[in-house]
């Protein structure tokens, strides 16, 4: 029973820092209002949200689904968006489409009341790479109440 548990406090520990946060926009939201954040320049996030480009050919991920053209890469009130540099400009996006970046934020002086945050070196994470520890995690904790379930079983005559 203490090798379970080792094992699963190992696994935990592996993963628990990745070297990368993950955040919402409402943690942006949070900056806007107050001017101040716990976060450094050239951090490295993961955020998800909606992809657009502007006329232009800027390429901005919103917290807004169905943003119309004229407000992208504008700042209206509800709709965030976080520029993304460094990504190429031949990138296949679907407008609109909810995708997952990871990047190295930056943001820029006060203009119009709120800051202009960016993401350089920004990257689109494949749609599978999004979320593969669930699946790990999953399988893990299916095994551990399976042997639990033995040893109970076992023990109890019932098996």
């Amino acid at each position: 029973m203490k090798g379970t548990f080792l094992c699963f406090f190992l696994f935990m520990a592996l993963h628990a820092h990745s070297g990368e946060r993950s955040m919402t926009f409402a943690d942006f939201l949070k900056i806007n209002e107050s001017g101040q954040s716990n976060l450094k320049l050239d951090e490295t996030i993961k955020i998800s949200g909606f992809l657009y480009k502007d006329s232009n050919q800027n390429i901005f991920l919103s917290n807004t689904p169905d943003l119309k053209s004229c407000c992208v890469g504008h700042f209206k009130e509800g709709a965030f968006q976080i520029r993304l540099l460094d990504l190429p400009l031949d990138t296949a996006i679907a407008e609109g489409e909810l995708r997952q970046i990871r990047g190295s934020l930056f943001w820029n002086s006060l203009e119009k009341g709120s800051p202009s945050f960016y993401l350089k070196k920004s990257e689109l994470l494949d749609k599978a790479q999004a979320k593969p520890f669930i699946l790990v995690g999953a399988i893990f904790g299916l095994f551990l109440i399976s042997i639990l379930f033995l040893k109970g079983a076992a023990r109890y005559g019932k098996v």
